[in-house]
């Protein structure tokens, strides 16, 4: 550092002893670049006796033309041709190949119909041509999609291209244009529904919530515990009731993404009502498992409609309809799906893997 600063001010007075500057112009330019130089090293003896700190001259030499104009010409002479050198055409060397797959291919070294270059060290000598002609050389072309970790789920070759080209092309975003694009980009026939009610929108001014989709009425009961029921004279199927909709089956068969986490649990051997749960027998001893297994965390819908505002739907063209995506691509579409919408968001799938 202090090699610089000594340059600096050896090219600020060669510019000002140019302009025929004063012998004392000259100084209080050594007098500057002294001080600037004094603070590497931190506290100063003041002229009291006293020590300064670094602080109370830095802001001094660093806003003084002397010291602006010196740096802008160092840089101008001394670091500038570094980044205007021609850079090193390291293409002769080098001869294109294709290999038949991705697995490791083995070439000989001489391909191009000249001795080959070995690495020497600055200043050394040179030996062309030092490596055989006979020497093998193993090297292997690696999958763009392992990148991205696209596994393989039997696609054809257009369709891993389309989808390596999605992939390439995501630059991130939120809205559900995006998220809908880059799935359907990606190979799956699928839309994105927000979580109210259209035509319930208040309007511009009103301070109203729109109203929300019951996920209830869509994911399966496994997720949400409710156990409703639509038939022909229940209670719920009364005119004006939530779920008395046309075609609002005991089932539905969406179902709640949030996060893919896996829990450890024992996998207990007696359970009740089994035969080995029974007084009497050899395992009917509780808490008694055979193993420990790991399963995904089942999440289940809130029942609270202030919560509903939460979800996202994805699913057919329509909403309530069921998109179909292929069982062997099932983990990559949710991954997707966790890693392009709002982590806030709980996802109502609306998807049947066939």
């Amino acid at each position: 550092m202090r090699r610089i600063l000594s340059l600096l001010k050896e090219y600020r007075k060669e510019r000002l002893g140019a302009a025929n500057a004063s012998p004392q112009r000259l100084a209080e330019v050594d007098d500057l670049y002294r001080v600037f130089d004094n603070l590497l090293s931190g506290l100063m003896l003041n002229s009291t006796g006293g020590f300064d700190g670094p602080e109370t001259k830095l802001g001094e030499v660093m806003t003084s033309a002397d010291f602006s104009n010196a740096f802008s010409d160092f840089v101008q002479r001394q670091m500038w041709p570094a980044y205007t050198e021609k850079r090193f055409e390291f293409e002769q060397f080098v001869k294109p190949d294709t290999a038949p797959n991705f697995q490791s291919v083995t070439r000989k070294q001489n391909r191009a119909g000249v001795d080959d270059l070995e690495y020497v060290p600055e200043k050394g000598e040179a030996r062309p041509g030092s490596v055989s002609d006979a020497v093998n050389r193993s090297y292997r072309v690696y999958k763009w999609e392992k990148q991205f970790d696209l596994r393989d789920t039997g696609l054809t070759e257009q369709e891993r291209r389309d989808r390596l080209a999605a992939t390439w092309k995501a630059l991130g975003g939120q809205d559900p244009k995006y998220i809908q694009d880059t799935l359907q980009a990606n190979g799956f026939n699928v839309f994105l529904h927000e979580w109210w009610e259209p035509g319930t929108e208040p309007a511009p001014g009103v301070k109203q919530c729109a109203t929300p989709r019951n996920p209830i009425m869509y994911l399966r009961r496994e997720f949400t515990g409710a156990t409703l029921m639509v038939d022909c004279g229940e209670p719920l199927a009364a005119c004006g009731e939530a779920f008395a909709e046309a075609g609002n089956g005991v089932e539905p068969r969406g179902y709640p993404l949030v996060n893919k986490v896996f829990e450890t649990t024992a996998d207990i051997l007696p359970l009740c009502g089994e035969a080995v749960a029974e007084a009497g027998e050899v395992g009917a001893q509780c808490g008694d498992f055979i193993e420990f297994k790991e399963t995904l965390r089942q999440y289940i819908v809130p029942s609270d409609p202030d919560k509903w505002p939460y979800f996202l739907y994805i699913g057919g063209e329509t909403f309530g309809t069921i998109a179909q995506v292929d069982p062997k691509r099932r983990d990559e579409f949710e991954a997707l799906c966790l890693k392009i919408c709002p982590t806030q968001q709980w996802l109502g799938i609306l998807v049947e893997y066939i």
